[in-house]
């Protein structure tokens, strides 16, 4: 699997699970239990930070300017 399909692949996994954190946060409101909205979107929160901290330690292609290397 190339890095822009992986790149890709976790782009959509993203999207998805967002969706899924926010349906549920909306489903606790309607219920009226704001003390489990409040929980389900805080760890949805801490969770995409963790995430996004991983994510950037992935060695993207053409991270640096490697074609300029023999001027």
């Amino acid at each position: 699997m190339t890095d822009l399909t992986k790149f890709r692949l976790i782009e959509n996994i993203e999207v998805m699970a967002c969706r899924n954190s926010a349906e549920r946060v909306v489903k606790a409101v309607n219920r009226g239990d704001l003390a489990q909205a409040k929980d389900l979107a805080r760890k949805h929160e801490i969770a995409w930070h963790l995430a996004d901290r991983e994510f950037q330690d992935l060695n993207h292609p053409h991270r640096n300017n490697d074609f300029c290397d023999d001027e």
